[in-house]
């Protein structure tokens, strides 16, 4: 493992096999989404693999002095009354960009 992320998740007795796909854009669910340890597992592998990333979660969140830390974890915030609107605001963002991991 060669980053910080990498040596933290050794610690916590994880280990990274096999490779990415070479795939320009996508969107990767972390499950089975028991807790919120998915994201921090999911941002500590994304790290340790290189992969450009932003994470979407609900706009609840983002509250002092949750604004700052969701920021810093890359994350976006998203209204999730309307599971349609979602949609389309994820799509919208992926035709924007070349390579992205969502």
């Amino acid at each position: 493992m060669k980053t910080f992320s990498g040596q933290i998740l050794k610690i916590l007795g994880w280990k990274i096999t096999g490779q990415f796909p070479d795939i320009k854009k996508s969107i990767l669910i972390f499950a089975p989404h028991t807790s919120y340890f998915d994201a921090l597992y999911g941002k500590l592998y994304l790290n340790e693999t290189g992969i450009n990333h932003k994470f979407i979660s609900k706009k609840e969140l983002f509250v002092f002095p949750g604004t700052f830390i969701m920021t810093k974890f890359g994350s976006i915030p998203v209204d999730t009354t309307n599971g349609r609107t979602i949609i389309l605001s994820i799509a919208d963002r992926l035709k924007k960009v070349k390579n992205y991991t969502l």
